[in-house]
């Protein structure tokens, strides 16, 4: 796992027929207000309440939504990944987005990828609903048919299990975003 903070370190890499499978939050965008402070205080006010991280999650992730209905995305790095998409063209190769989110969050997704430019009819996006990512693209992708594949995501969790999955042959990337 190599740590990035801009797309542009990909696109070095990038030769035809290459599959990028890409995460969406905190990857290719993020909101203001929330980051990983946001989630831990979050979760540990629930925690108080409710004594169950089970209960603690789902009440956070309800919190998420609520504010993603009535909040913009921004590009976490903007011309990095236009410059990934024009070399995604170049090379004819393929991004697709392997997201967390519940396939319930289709429409705020799109609207949201509109409200960045990003083309929803272009790219598929996967909606997990907390599968394992690793688990996810073994069942579902057939990456076989691709001369290399990149997978992008800004936790660690999704990247092992990746990574478990597919050892070498999957590189897999790390988000961070900037200050």
């Amino acid at each position: 796992m190599t740590q990035i903070n801009t797309f542009d370190m990909v696109n070095e890499i990038i030769i035809p027929n290459t599959l990028i499978l890409s995460d969406i939050d905190e990857t290719i965008l993020f909101y203001e207000d929330i980051n990983p402070k946001w989630w831990k205080e979050k979760n540990e006010y629930y925690m108080n309440i409710y004594g169950d991280n089970e209960l603690s999650q789902i009440q956070c992730l309800d919190d998420w939504f609520k504010y993603i209905q009535h909040n913009k995305p921004l590009h976490t790095d903007k011309v990095g990944f236009e410059n990934m998409l024009k070399k995604i063209e170049e090379t004819n190769s393929t991004l697709m987005f392997v997201t967390a989110r519940n396939p319930k969050f289709q429409k705020i997704t799109q609207e949201h990828f509109d409200h960045l430019y990003i083309d929803n009819l272009k790219y598929e996006v996967h909606y997990l609903a907390g599968c394992s990512k690793g688990d996810f693209i073994k069942d579902n992708i057939d990456i076989s048919k691709y001369d290399q594949v990149i997978f992008i995501d800004d936790l660690v969790k999704n990247i092992k299990s990746v990574s478990d999955i597919f050892e070498n042959k999957i590189k897999t990337y790390q988000f961070v975003l900037k200050d």
